[in-house]
């Protein structure tokens, strides 16, 4: 499963980008992946697993001070990517940047891959 696909399932519900690619100043909840560590299988040693994660943004300021929609976010991430890819089970914490006005948490998937 290419990168695009990845993205364009995504972008139906979200608006998506890659690490560093948005620059908007966290008006509306939207996503980035983020490919993560590559590791081999430890029955075969010519496959493995590419993770990347799902991460969701929503504004976080003074007229909008909740973080409840990342709830909302992770579920959709989860029914859309569920069939074709391997939740980890990997959630993070709740992140608030101050600065930045946002709220971000992730989830973690699993791609089957050859090394």
């Amino acid at each position: 499963m290419s990168r695009t696909t990845l993205y364009a399932l995504l972008n139906t519900i979200y608006p998506t980008y890659g690490v560093g690619q948005n620059t908007s100043d966290f008006e509306n909840p939207y996503l980035v992946v983020k490919y993560n560590t590559q590791t081999r299988s430890s029955n075969n040693k010519e496959a493995g697993w590419q993770l990347f994660e799902v991460m969701c943004y929503v504004p976080y300021n003074d007229e909008n001070n909740s973080i409840l929609p990342i709830d909302t976010m992770l579920i959709d991430v989860r029914r859309v990517l569920l069939s074709l890819y391997e939740p980890t089970g990997n959630i993070t914490p709740d992140y608030i940047d101050v600065d930045k006005k946002c709220a971000m948490r992730s989830i973690e998937f699993r791609i089957p891959k050859e090394v």
